[in-house]
């Protein structure tokens, strides 16, 4: 129970409703990454338009200079690394919560009221904890999938998007309380925009926020309903102080 206070709860608000920074970083990412001039620009929209199941394939294209592949390798080997890393946090929060439980019931067959108080506390932020720490599982093994469903621009940029949306609704919930993987997760979120400002310019599609931020409140509810229901399953009951 020593290392509960490095986990504390912080409850997300709703998912963000459009990117504020996109402008900015497409901006950058035109000038620092694409180097197109307005007549390649507008090449490559028109031979992607006349083609729009593009394989991922021509994304070494060095006629564009985007080479996207790269990228979605590196964002789907990190989300696998938060995946594992989640879980580990997850078994060690479970590891936490059994001992609180055993602490629980020694100081109530003790009368113990101030511990009690205190272990009942100490299990409250652990079991807050862990539901968040398994939403941030069950939503990146999702995206995971998803991306390597991935096999043309059109799936890129209808996927993307609510990826983009979902991780920064979990970097909320995780923020102040587990500065690695927010930190981890921003890396991710740069990546993904970077993808997409690239994808979106190259392949000459229309990116919609408001389906995308519709897709991630779902994902969010049924990552949110399936942690519930592993905490109920595989934690221990709590004793009630009252008896």
């Amino acid at each position: 129970m020593d290392n509960d206070g490095n986990f504390n709860y912080v409850k997300t608000n709703s998912i963000y409703q459009g990117y504020d920074s996109y402008d900015n970083k497409s901006k950058r990412y035109n000038n620092n990454n694409l180097n197109l001039t307005q007549s390649a620009y507008r090449t490559s929209i028109s031979a992607t338009n006349n083609n729009p199941m593009m394989d991922l394939n021509e994304f070494y294209s060095v006629k564009h200079n985007v080479p996207l592949r790269p990228k979605i390798d590196q964002i789907k080997y990190r989300i696998n690394s938060e995946i594992l890393k989640f879980h580990k946090i997850f078994n060690e929060l479970k590891n936490q919560d059994e001992e609180g439980v055993r602490k629980l019931i020694l100081s109530l067959k003790e009368n113990n009221i101030q511990y009690t108080s205190l272990v009942c506390s100490e299990l409250n932020k652990i079991r807050k904890t862990s539901k968040i720490i398994w939403i941030s599982k069950v939503v990146l093994d999702l995206l995971e999938k998803d991306i390597k469903g991935i096999s043309n621009f059109k799936d890129l940029v209808e996927i993307f998007p609510a990826s983009l949306s979902v991780i920064k609704s979990i970097r909320t919930m995780l923020f102040s309380h587990l500065n690695e993987s927010e930190h981890d997760l921003r890396n991710i979120t740069d990546l993904l925009i970077d993808v997409l400002i690239n994808a979106s310019q190259v392949g000459g599609y229309l990116i919609n926020f408001k389906l995308a931020n519709n897709k991630a409140l779902l994902i969010l509810d049924d990552a949110k309903f399936e942690a519930e229901d592993k905490i109920k399953s595989e934690f221990l009951p709590i004793p009630d102080p009252k008896l």
